[in-house]
């Protein structure tokens, strides 16, 4: 039943195509063209460097050898050349051309130029030509693992690599890729298991699909993944890459995990981030820091980290200044809405993200909380104090890395520490005892025995009689 219909189609196409007026392709061979007459049907054929001409089509193809077989098909072996000026030029060993439904099969050494100069290179393609009455676009796919050439608008514009298992072209600014996907641009280098490209007008849109990957190339650096990624250009400039579904972004030092994840960019640098959750917390770390929050935005201009947004279940923790003390616990910071400024005339280097400067927080039911250690005030002990306040604002200044001046505002609550600290003649006996193996008894020197002292001599002693 499907082989009726699919005949009855390219049947109902033929005649669509023949009654515009399109007439038979011609072929023409040095030595000249013999026929013959098989089934009904003619059949001509030719030698030595032949041409095939199809005026009513606009079509000129040239082989070594070939067939034409009525009304039907056209087969050509060897240096083949098809040339349709305005919309394709198509270089093969092999091409197989279906007149019923306007379809051009190319096999063998396949090379395709559009007229934006764009390429495929491929070993084999299939061409559906735009025919009124047939289809509005012109449709090109290649399996095989091809590679797509997608030229620049001008010379200062770098060509666009695509390579898959296979492409499909419609027109000459919609690419579709499918199965190890990788396409490779100035900016950036983006791999996934399918991908749509559209670069239409001067906007270019670029989804990416199935374990997709972008890396940036310029300025910092950067890679981002998700479930689907969206980039979006402009003349080939990299303006915004959104990752959705368990987005992850990492850089040098910064790392950010959120359900949706939106890195921005300007002349080529990346300028901002934005991260959000619909559920669990999206989450913000450098090196010694970590920021979560329903929802994080960090501004990044001139490629150093400035300021850090954090709205909705905000905390912000970093490491304790294990300097002047011993800790593994982190200080930390919670609220509503958390803001955190860096300091970044404190670096150079660009690719680093610097010390952070202050940090705020509030929270709408004055529980805004704040959790650090300092050290103690006997400067002998290495346990640190430890504070802990609430209240509606909390201001952290920070002075070297270190937590310099806390200032809280509305419903003040808090407590203050210190460590219980011991002697140093106590401390170096517990050192000792501590250092003792288990089971063992540790020997004492006993004390010195006290000297016998002679009880004094009388002051007046009784005389002595001597008969």
């Amino acid at each position: 039943m499907r082989v009726v219909v699919v005949a009855a189609v390219l049947v109902a196409a033929s005649r669509a195509a023949f009654a515009q007026g399109l007439t038979r392709c011609e072929l023409n061979a040095p030595g000249g063209a013999s026929s013959e007459i098989v089934n009904g049907r003619e059949i001509a054929r030719g030698g030595g460097g032949i041409r095939v001409n199809c005026p009513s089509r606009n079509l000129r193809l040239a082989a070594d050898s070939g067939e034409i077989f009525g009304e039907e098909r056209v087969e050509l072996y060897g240096h083949v050349h098809y040339d349709e000026p305005t919309r394709i030029d198509l270089l093969s060993d092999r091409l197989t051309y279906f007149q019923a439904d306007e379809r051009v099969l190319v096999r063998g050494h396949v090379i395709a130029t559009l007229p934006s100069g764009s390429r495929l290179n491929g070993p084999e393609a299939t061409l559906l030509r735009d025919v009124p009455r047939v289809r509005r676009i012109q449709e090109l796919t290649a399996p095989g693992g091809p590679t797509v050439t997608i030229a620049g608008r001008d010379t200062n514009e770098k060509p666009v690599v695509v390579t898959a298992n296979t492409i499909y072209m419609r027109g000459d600014s919609l690419t579709y890729a499918s199965r190890n996907v990788v396409i490779d641009r100035q900016d950036l280098v983006a791999t996934a298991d399918s991908a749509f490209m559209d670069g239409r007008v001067n906007s270019e849109t670029m989804r990416l699909m199935f374990k997709p990957s972008v890396e940036g190339r310029e300025g910092r650096k950067f890679k981002l993944e998700g479930d689907v990624i969206d980039a979006y250009s402009k003349d080939r400039k990299l303006q915004r890459v959104i990752a959705r579904g368990k987005g992850h972004a990492t850089s040098k030092d910064l790392e950010i995990h959120a359900d949706t994840l939106e890195l921005r960019m300007a002349n080529d640098a990346l300028e901002r981030a934005i991260a959000w959750n619909r559920q669990g917390q999206a989450k913000a770390t450098a090196p010694g820091q970590v920021i979560t929050a329903d929802s994080i935005d960090v501004s990044m201009p001139g490629q150093k980290v400035r300021v850090v947004y954090a709205v909705r279940n905000a905390r912000a923790e970093a490491d304790a200044d294990t300097v002047r003390y011993r800790t593994t616990e982190r200080d930390w910071l919670r609220g509503d809405v958390l803001t955190a400024w860096f300091d970044s005339t404190a670096t150079k280097d660009t690719s680093r993200t610097p010390p952070l400067d202050r940090v705020i927080t509030t929270h709408h039911a004055d529980s805004a909380q704040a959790y650090y250690h300092m050290a103690a005030s006997n400067t002998s002990c290495h346990e640190p104090a430890i504070s802990y306040v609430r209240g509606r604002e909390i201001l952290i200044d920070f002075d070297n890395r270190k937590v310099g001046v806390v200032s809280v505002r509305d419903s003040v609550v808090g407590m203050y520490l210190e460590p219980k600290c011991l002697s140093a003649k106590d401390s170096a006996a517990a050192k000792t005892a501590k250092s003792a193996k288990p089971g063992t008894k540790t020997t004492a020197k006993p004390p010195a025995k006290p000297p016998i002292k002679k009880p004094p001599a009388a002051r007046n002693p009784q005389p002595v009689v001597r008969q």
